[in-house]
């Protein structure tokens, strides 16, 4: 049963991604309701209530990125998500979408599409660092873990040349993340990152994927278990990052 709803909740019927958190691909799924506190969903792989999970969804040419809370579920597959830790930003766009929602005649609801006629949703795409538009659209990029806002120092050491720079991983997840510093090497180049958490020396070895003048992506190769174990022990405790920006023409 829904619990009482302190917020009006509008029509909405967005697609989107639910992670349910330790890692692994999103669930796609729909926002058939939201309000500003809370959202009713379909289509999604079961999660127990009171369980915490990450929401995605796209609204006028942007991502946005919520923490919410399952509130209540039925048989039926539907759920109740109530926001959580929404930043002000955030709840700004949140805020906005409501404003939208409300503002819209009933008379120009988009009628809802048979389950049959209903088109997959697709991956969402976002552009690297000095791509451009069509690029990114070819590539087809989708980031299937979340990332999370970091300021970990780190050491990184280039096998090809034997350098070692320091610098920072400005953001991380269970896959990858982007590294901040000096002299990173070139895209396509294998690297060693070596950095620290509660004491504990990692050392990740990771694919240069895109560079930048000051910053690189880098995506890790397969970890042992202690690694993983530790690198979700570190994005449980740091702040999520919204998804990037996607670009149209």
């Amino acid at each position: 049963m829904a619990d009482r709803r302190g917020a009006p909740r509008y029509p909405f019927g967005m697609e989107g991604t639910i992670h349910s958190g330790g890692g692994g691909a999103g669930t796609n799924m729909i926002i058939r309701t939201i309000s500003a506190t809370g959202c009713e969903i379909e289509r999604a792989t079961a999660i127990t209530i009171g369980k915490k999970c990450e929401l995605y969804f796209e609204w006028r040419d942007a991502v946005i990125g919520l923490q919410a809370q399952v509130a209540w579920r039925n048989p039926q597959g539907r759920m109740g998500l109530k926001f959580i830790a929404v930043d002000r930003d955030t709840q700004r766009r949140v805020n906005e979408i409501c404003a939208a929602l409300r503002a819209q005649p009933v008379s120009g609801t988009r009628p809802e599409k048979k389950e049959e006629d209903r088109p997959a949703p697709g991956p969402l795409t976002f552009h690297k660092p000095g791509e451009t538009p069509a690029a990114a659209t070819s590539e087809r990029v989708r980031r299937q873990f979340p990332r999370y806002v970091s300021e970990l120092p780190a050491l990184l050491s280039n096998p090809a040349t034997g350098s070692t720079a320091n610098v920072k991983l400005v953001s991380i997840s269970l896959k990858g993340g982007c590294i901040e510093g000096q002299g990173l090497p070139e895209a396509g180049q294998q690297c060693e990152l070596n950095t620290e958490w509660e004491g504990r020396s990692l050392l990740i070895r990771s694919d240069i994927v895109w560079r930048t003048k000051q910053q690189a992506g880098v995506r890790f190769d397969t970890l042992d278990d202690g690694t993983q174990q530790a690198l979700k022990q570190i994005c449980a405790n740091l702040r999520l990052e919204p998804p990037p920006l996607i670009f149209s023409n």
